[in-house]
């Protein structure tokens, strides 16, 4: 039976930059689930049933109380992790094991919007096991190969290597060592239009997957597919014994270890057409079937069975946020953050005596949640950032 699903936005932070990062996974959900026969759509507002709502994680507590309306609305919901459940904590785990307020803050609110999904879909190997403690019915898929993704270029790459991802220390090292050996490298920092970063790619003969810290065990398989769909190779730093998503072990070419990293990425790079041969023949077998086959069966079985019960904690929040009295939360950076109808008043100190319910200053800005407001008054460093 074809199934009609929805790619969502909603509950993610607007001015969060990563929400462009989502375009690939969006494409590969689209291409892949158009091979199992199903359609998908990309729109923010959530559809009603028989559609079933893919929503991005990435949740404050003004989405929350947006997601709680569009459950009693009757909405169906599956929530997609794309992210690594480390380090426990009193609050469940934090992402990626790091501790500043915008991850912080991520992790601490999942366990709040668990028990409004009706499912899982966990992107990254090993996260099911922490995920189902919040939504029970949760499931590990992958991205993989589609023919209709293809794109190939016809264009003859002039430079050696590229880069595209968020900026670390780290990172900027490992690109600043290539170019010392005389390579042209081009980075592509951050989260830029996926048309300007697949030029980029077109340009180049190989792509480096490099890690943004030394003990990061994750494999960016949104990278990989990227350009192995748009004919380039990738060459890989090793993710250690942590890493356990097997099927890239047998696409990427992987370097020994960090130190001989240039050395391997001057090999592929000799023999880049060959390589992307080689890799695309792994890849190939990565088909839609084997990463979101087992998914949707469990989702569809998920769904069979009644919505679970909203959490009071849950109702109580959003009753407290539409119709409570504006709240002092914290202060930061000698502005005070003030919390009132779902929304994040900054008052700066110097302001004076400001009511946020009556009164206006072009001073004071409004942000949807602790989180954002944090980031916005106290930039993180670049090594720091997520994306």
């Amino acid at each position: 039976m074809s199934l009609r699903f929805n790619f969502s936005l909603l509950a993610y932070p607007a001015p969060h930059g990563g929400r462009s990062s989502y375009a690939d996974l969006a494409a590969a959900f689209e291409a892949q689930l158009a091979d199992l026969g199903h359609t998908l759509l990309r729109q923010d507002a959530l559809l009603p049933p028989p559609a079933i709502n893919l929503v991005m994680e990435g949740f404050d507590k003004a989405s929350v109380a947006t997601l709680l309306r569009e459950r009693r609305a009757g909405k169906r919901m599956v929530v997609v992790a794309t992210e690594m459940p480390t380090c426990a904590t009193a609050h469940g785990f934090l992402w990626n094991n790091r501790l500043d307020p915008y991850w912080a803050a991520r992790a601490i609110t999942f366990p709040t919007a668990a028990p409004l999904f009706d499912a899982c879909w966990a992107l990254t190997i090993d996260a099911a096991a922490v995920l189902r403690r919040y939504v029970p019915d949760t499931f590990e898929i992958e991205l993989g190969y589609s023919p209709r993704l293809l794109a190939q270029s016809d264009v003859e790459p002039a430079q050696d290597f590229c880069f595209f991802g968020s900026k670390t220390d780290r990172r900027a090292g490992v690109i600043s060592e290539l170019r010392r050996r005389g390579h042209s490298v081009e980075a592509i920092w951050h989260m830029p239009p996926a048309a300007e970063r697949d030029k980029a790619i077109d340009r180049s003969r190989v792509v480096l997957d490099i890690k943004p810290f030394a003990w990061w065990p994750v494999v960016s398989s949104s990278r990989i597919s990227t350009a192995l769909h748009r004919g380039r190779p990738v060459v890989c730093e090793p993710r250690g014994p942590q890493q356990t998503q097997a099927a890239w072990k047998d696409i990427g070419w992987f370097a020994r270890s960090d130190e001989s990293f240039p050395d391997e990425a001057a090999m592929v790079l000799a023999h880049w057409r060959a390589v992307h041969v080689r890799q695309m023949a792994s890849f190939r077998r990565l088909t839609a079937e084997a990463c979101l086959a087992g998914a949707i069966a469990g989702t569809e079985e998920a769904l069979r069975k009644p919505p679970r019960p909203v959490p009071a904690e849950i109702a109580t929040a959003e009753s407290a946020a539409s119709t409570g009295a504006p709240r002092l939360v914290k202060a930061v950076a000698r502005t005070n953050l003030v919390e009132y109808q779902g929304k994040i008043y900054a008052v700066p100190q110097a302001v004076g005596n400001f009511h946020v319910d009556r009164d206006q200053h072009q001073s004071v800005k409004v942000y949807g949640s602790i989180a954002e407001a944090e980031r916005a008054l106290v930039p993180l460093p670049l090594a720091h950032r997520p994306g």
